[in-house]
């Protein structure tokens, strides 16, 4: 024990882990000491779990020893197993003291085990975890919450905790293998499965994802929630059949719709001078989205329109704070039953109802299933239709009609569209690289990068020698997903020429590149961004999921040659045929307001009067229609 005593001395933790582990494969009788002193060593090194164990299997090598037992109760009560902290309390009093236990440490290296009976906690693990979490420890705090699903492997909560930490640092294959074991700890529990079908989901196991949501929906006692989140998750897969994605948000309209309360006793439409408009306003992205559709609305005709938004949170919580200017009037409904909230918009005798948040936030959508309004429409975020039989119309932008797709509610255009993004802010405009190297950028996650796309950024590569391609950190530089990012690429021998680029400033990014290739499933903030920045942009039509504003943002600005793509080999020729003029990219560069036609989105004078102009117009349509 002597090397034992030298090593506690330093604080050599790893050491006295390795010739503790020697000792006890040896077996040189002095079992319970070394199991103790290994116990402390691990104890030292945070590991609380193993120490635990360990230092009770000292107790059952030596039950009458007096520190392993203190040593039991202190380690209970640090993993929350109290019941079993008392009885070894019970069992120190009655033990004898070793004098050559206490040599190893100091008075002060462990905890006094009084202070764990003036203040017990109940979960202290947890405890342990949000605390570094509050310092912003998240390696720490995933450790600590890997402690609690040891201490607790049959609670689901152990699971879903340690997921939504790892969550903060992008790890979603450590998610998926957590969710996992959580699915065999606790087979039939909704909200592990959740995370692993969005786990899966995001790996770009999307097949896989859709089964594992299915799986999620048979044990939920909401499964209108979980339906929503996996028409959401399909929208990512671009080989997914569209016509599918309907069926199943239709699915969810039947199994989600309020049946049994009765409709709200509503008004037939009729000639008013004033149309009382509400509009329900979910989670929308705040320093872009919100703001430019508040100048939207804040263009509405008060004479002839009465704006009313019911939001989540105050209208002067930080969320809100840019979007609540566009509205007269603005009701708080967050943490509301959903009936009350019908009353509330009911007492407001609205004509006009409005969805501004889709499939984003289901709950909303499940209102207009009770028919508050003589007009419901949904105007943003539900591309597919809204699976709600009593939603009247949809804004449409991607030609649903035109692709033979069926939804339930009659879809209506708005040439000017539905997209709304505030410009960049001039600071942030982009400085032209000055290498002559052709550079392609990308802004995705991993979930995107399908073996289809892949394939297609490969062929570009390939018939653009020395040209590399450059991808956001997205998470990529996470272990296993710089890993998967080498496996996809590396089919195609391409993988030495793909960088990453750490930046939290588009702009900064964007300097990087002569021409962005889109994602599939591409947001249109992003495509935006680098339409501003001078950059072309490559998007392929057709493959529109959530990325449906991508496309409608080409449909609005009118942008289609050299842009816009029918297919694969479209893409790929469009983005060559950039690569080869860089005298068209110098022009892009320096005219890119006017080529992409971008005043076109901030003229809301125009824009607020051709909608108004429709709300007139479906006001007037199911007048005549009742």
């Amino acid at each position: 024990m002597d090397n034992l005593r030298i090593h506690f001395q330093n604080k050599n933790w790893d050491e006295i882990i390795t010739l503790c582990q020697e000792m006890l494969t040896n077996d040189d009788g002095r079992r319970s000491e070394t199991l103790y002193a290994l116990a402390l060593a691990l104890y030292s090194k945070n590991e609380y779990i193993d120490a635990y164990n360990t230092v009770v299997a000292a107790h059952e090598e030596d039950p009458q020893n007096a520190e392993i037992a203190n040593f039991c109760a202190i380690m209970a009560f640090l993993v929350g197993d109290h019941k079993s902290a008392f009885y070894y309390t019970k069992l120190r009093s009655i033990a004898k003291p070793a004098s050559n236990l206490k040599e190893l440490i100091s008075p002060d290296f462990l905890p006094d085990l009084d202070q764990f009976f003036t203040k017990t906690v109940e979960d202290p693990l947890k405890l342990r975890a949000l605390h570094a979490l509050d310092n912003n420890d998240i390696e720490m705090a995933e450790h600590w919450y890997r402690q609690q699903s040891m201490a607790k492997p049959n609670d689901p909560a152990s699971y879903i905790n340690l997921c939504m930490c790892l969550l903060l640092t992008g790890s979603w294959r450590s998610v998926m293998e957590v969710a996992r074991g959580g699915m065999h700890a606790c087979p039939g529990n909704p909200d592990i499965s959740v995370l692993l079908a969005k786990s899966l989901a995001h790996l770009g196991y999307h097949s896989e994802a859709r089964h594992v949501y299915d799986w999620a929906i048979r044990y939920s006692n909401t499964p209108e929630n979980i339906i929503g989140e996996k028409c959401l998750s399909m929208f990512h897969d671009a080989e997914f059949d569209r016509k599918k994605i309907v069926s199943e948000i239709i699915k969810w309209g039947e199994a989600s719709s309020i049946h049994d309360t009765g409709h709200w006793d509503v008004q037939k439409p009729k000639q008013k001078d004033k149309l009382v408009v509400a509009y329900l306003v979910g989670q929308l992205e705040t320093s872009r989205i919100a703001p430019a559709l508040a100048d939207f609305l804040m263009h509405h005709n008060h004479d002839r329109f009465h704006p009313i938004a019911f939001g989540i949170g105050e209208g002067h919580e930080l969320q809100n704070y840019l979007l609540q200017k566009g509205f007269r009037e603005w009701r708080n409904i967050k943490g509301i039953n959903i009936e009350t909230v019908r009353a509330m918009i009911g007492a407001e005798e609205p004509d006009i109802l409005i969805d501004l948040s889709g499939y984003n936030e289901p709950g909303l959508l499940r209102l207009f299933s009770m028919r508050i309004a003589p007009v419901q429409i949904s105007m943003i975020g539900s591309p597919f239709g809204t699976g709600m039989p009593e939603m009247d119309y949809l804004v449409d932008g991607i030609g649903l009609e035109e692709r033979n797709i069926a939804i339930l509610e009659k879809a209506i255009q708005l040439k000017t569209g539905n997209v709304f993004i505030a410009p960049m802010t001039k600071q942030n405009f982009r400085i032209p690289k000055k290498d002559q190297q052709i550079t392609f950028l990308c802004d995705a996650e991993l979930g995107s990068l399908s073996p289809q796309i892949v394939a297609t950024w490969a062929r570009i590569l390939n018939q653009c020698p020395n040209s590399t391609l450059v991808l956001k950190n997205n998470h990529f530089l996470a272990q296993d997903n710089t890993d998967a990012l080498i496996q996809r690429f590396g089919n195609y021998g391409i993988s030495h020429r793909i960088d990453i680029v750490t930046t939290g400033n588009m702009a900064e990014f964007f300097a990087h590149g002569d021409i962005f290739l889109a994602s599939y499933d591409q947001n249109y903030i992003t495509v935006y961004n680098a339409m501003e920045c001078g950059l072309p942009v490559i998007y392929q039509k057709g493959k529109e999921g959530s990325s449906y504003p991508a496309h409608l943002l080409f449909n609005t600005l009118d942008i289609k040659d050299n842009f816009l793509a029918d297919d694969d080999d479209q893409y790929v020729e469009f983005a060559i045929n950039w690569a080869n003029s860089p005298e068209k990219r110098d022009f892009l560069s320096k005219n890119s307001a006017k080529k992409y036609k971008l005043e076109n989105l901030f003229n809301y004078k125009a824009r607020i009067q051709e909608w108004e102009d429709l709300l007139e117009h479906v006001w007037v349509e199911k007048s005549i229609a009742k």
